[in-house]
């Protein structure tokens, strides 16, 4: 038997990846992402797109979260999407210096190892469309 608690990330299924991400509240999340965002990146991209760039690195690094509990899931999350803003802001930098370089998200190597059919292969049926629309409604009625 072993002394380390059972993290939830390691061999996330699809249900269970929708519920630990379900109770970090996501339209929340969109408030602090776009909070975290300057000016200039909301005008050319929005939180949702940090959003699923965040959802995408967590969950392709989801083994280096150490599981304390769903509080510090969601500053570790709002730590990846702050890398993700930060990251972007660079890339917007570099493009202004006369680079060229457009302002998108390339690195989408979700991978995790192997995979097999009883393993969620990522976050990507997380949030549709739709989904985000009716998030980002909840999100403009908290704020």
């Amino acid at each position: 038997m072993s002394d380390q608690p059972h993290n939830p990330l390691l061999h996330a299924t699809s249900g269970a990846w929708d519920q630990l991400i379900a109770a970090v509240n996501p339209p929340a999340m969109l408030v602090a992402i776009e909070s975290m965002m300057g000016t200039a990146l909301r005008e050319r991209m929005s939180a949702d797109d940090v959003w699923q760039e965040t959802l995408l690195h967590a969950w392709r690094d989801r083994a280096k979260c150490e599981w304390r509990g769903t509080p510090a899931f969601r500053r570790w999350l709002i730590e990846v999407a702050r890398h993700r803003i930060h990251d972007l802001a660079d890339t917007q930098a570099a493009q202004k210096r006369g680079s060229g370089r457009e302002v998108l998200f390339t690195d989408r190597d979700v991978s995790s190892g192997s995979q097999t059919d009883d393993h969620y292969a990522g976050p990507c049926e997380q949030t549709t469309p739709g989904r985000a629309a009716a998030d980002r409604e909840t999100a403009d009625m908290l704020l």
